[in-house]
């Protein structure tokens, strides 16, 4: 289950960094269920979460699903 419109493509030089970021998600998962990226416009938030999340739905490791929320412009936590 997921609301995430995968993009599978390769993305060129950054395998290392999403390990890093699979793994690092894999150690934490049953303590957090929330993940927020945070950055400046631009850089690539979005892509690079994208190919994590592709190889965390992929290898089934979170059976409720991988969801996507854009919180952008959001400043008040009622807005939520």
């Amino acid at each position: 289950m997921s609301n995430w419109e995968f993009n599978y493509s390769n993305y060129f030089g950054m395998r290392h960094n999403i390990y890093l970021a699979v793994k690092s998600l894999l150690e934490v998962s049953s303590n957090h269920t929330i993940i927020t990226v945070q950055g400046k416009k631009g850089m690539g938030k979005t892509r690079f979460m994208n190919e994590v999340a592709q190889h965390l739905n992929h290898r089934e490791f979170f059976k409720e699903g991988i969801f996507y929320f854009d919180l952008n412009g959001v400043h008040d936590i009622g807005q939520i």
